[in-house]
Order: C-alpha cells, then structure tokens, then sequence
C-alpha cells in the first residue's frame, strides 16, 4: 500500500470549497488531468458513479469513480478499482476561519497502482499538490 497526502489552505468559505469540489462534472475545466467525465449513475451524492478520462498516467484510459463518503460540508471520498488496482482518495475541508478553509487530501493504492508509485517515488503527490493548487486558484477567484 502507498500514500501520498496533501494540504492547502485556500482562502474561500468552507462551502464554496465543497461546492467546486462536488461539481464532478467541472473537473475538465480546472483539473488539468482530468479531460471529460461522464456520470454513470444520478449525479452527486453518496454511491454516484463518474467515469474519467485522464491523461498521464492513466494513459487516457477511461476509469470509473465512485463516491464512498460524501459528508457533506466536510469529507469527500472517492474510490476506484481496476485491473488488481485499488485507489482512494480522501478530501477532508476544516474551516480555519469564516474566509480560509484547509483541505486535506490523503490518495492510498494498493496493488499495480500502489506499487507504481511506490516505484516512481510518489509520483502522485505531485499529482496531489497540482489538484490542491487548481481548486485553490478556482475558489479565489470566484470570493
């Protein structure tokens, strides 16, 4: 098993966060690795399902996502199993006050995903911190 964590302090109201966080379908606009999402059960919420399509390093293979916790304005966690691969990824939002929210975000994998990037020494945290940065970038601008 392999995990990365990441952490932002992003200075916008803990709701607006979540909103643009949830907004699955708008990841292609501020998520550089994510290139088209189709919902494949009812939008938002606990057990929803998005397939993406990602660039490197999915190879722009199309995976399916599911939501396994959605607390809302709080916790977000989304999983995704492939190919002998399991990954998770869990955003948790604190207030720190009534305009700054820190996210948190801790990616685990296990099997094939887990062990490349165990091999390519956490390449997914770079991943992890370019995310925090464009969601940082797309709350500012819209306090």
């Amino acid at each position: 098993m392999s995990e990365q964590q990441s952490t932002v302090d992003i200075q916008a109201p803990r709701q607006l966060v979540w909103d643009v966080l949830t907004d699955v379908q708008s990841w292609p606009e501020w998520m550089a690795e994510v290139k088209e999402v189709r919902t494949q059960t009812p939008a938002g919420g606990l057990g929803a399902e998005y397939s993406l399509s990602q660039g490197v390093p999915a190879l722009g293979l199309p995976m399916t996502v599911r939501v396994a916790a959605f607390d809302v304005p709080e916790r977000l966690v989304l999983e995704q199993s492939q190919a002998g691969s399991r990954t998770e990824v869990t955003y948790t939002l604190t207030s720190v006050d009534e305009r700054t929210t820190r996210m948190h975000t801790v990616l685990s994998a296990s099997g094939l995903t887990g062990a490349f990037n165990t091999v390519q020494g956490g390449t997914y945290t770079s991943m992890l911190e370019e995310g925090g940065t464009a969601l940082k970038d797309r709350c500012e601008a819209r306090v």
